[in-house]
């Protein structure tokens, strides 16, 4: 979203690349399982009264005959950035495949993923996961939890009353686990799971973050094209009925990624914290 070229940059490398993957399971005729990591964003951020399915949305169209038929489609998108755009073009991309070409996909529709540990990483301090803290790349929970790991105020863009789907790095790598231990049979349309495991608005984290930490609150200009309030209500049906036990904020793991955070405060530039990119 900075502008012209990154976002062809994006567009190019992001559709290309699916399109690849594709077309050469296609050219070798290999009956692989597509297991795409793909975004919540493609719904965008407006519930509208109802909870979010799982991709595909049941309607009733009125014929010519003027009888209703019922139909399913994917759920309408409504990208908010030109990188969620690309995720949308992916979806198309995969019922065309699926339908044309029998190739097997699960779309994994992605929340907001926040902590640095998993059980596998805890076993050696070299493996603890990079997170990004910047204006552009960092994702919001993490963010406040390293702001507040170097004493820079929270910033919190417009009202904070955007509502967002989360989700534990560990829970990341649990779902991916269990996507690929149950793939779609070949033939069937893809299949898209909601990769998430609860919502909060950003004003609340950084609420919570405050009260766990002592950092301040700054309510600061939004450089976002976004609504300054909305709800959000999301089913992950799926995984749970495939086993996940989801790790929430309840559970206290938070002081887990402040404590990384502050370990590695040395390395953290406080001039690329500040957003600077308007969309």
């Amino acid at each position: 979203m900075r502008g012209a070229c990154p976002k062809r940059y994006t567009v190019d490398n992001n559709i290309n690349a699916t399109h690849n993957i594709l077309a050469a399971l296609v050219l070798l005729d290999l009956d692989a399982h597509v297991v795409h990591l793909g975004t919540m964003g493609v719904y965008g951020y407006d519930g509208a009264g109802l909870e979010i399915p799982e991709g595909y949305q049941q309607i009733m169209v009125r014929g010519d005959d003027n009888v209703i038929h019922n139909r399913e489609i994917l759920y309408p998108s409504n990208p908010g950035s030109i990188y969620h755009m690309t995720k949308t073009m992916d979806q198309l991309m995969f019922q065309f495949y699926a339908k044309n070409d029998g190739i097997r996909v699960t779309d994994l529709h992605q929340g907001i993923v926040w902590g640095t540990q998993t059980d596998e990483t805890r076993r050696d301090e070299r493996l603890i996961n990079r997170f990004a803290y910047d204006g552009d790349y960092g994702t919001v929970l993490n963010r406040f939890l390293m702001q507040a790991a170097i004493g820079y105020p929270l910033t919190v863009h417009g009202t904070g009353g955007q509502t967002r789907a989360f989700i534990h790095i560990r829970d990341t790598v649990r779902c991916i686990e269990l996507a690929i231990s149950n793939p779609p049979e070949k033939g069937d349309r893809p299949v898209i799971r909601n990769q998430m495991t609860e919502t909060h608005r950003v004003r609340e984290l950084a609420d919570l973050v405050a009260r766990l930490t002592g950092a301040e609150v700054a309510m600061v200009d939004n450089p976002r094209k976004e609504a300054a309030e909305n709800d959000l209500r999301v089913s992950n049906a799926s995984f749970l009925k495939l086993g996940l036990n989801p790790t929430t904020l309840a559970e206290g793991l938070l002081s887990d990624t402040y404590q990384v955070a502050q370990k590695y405060a040395d390395r953290i530039n406080r001039d690329r914290v500040a957003a600077a990119t308007v969309w």
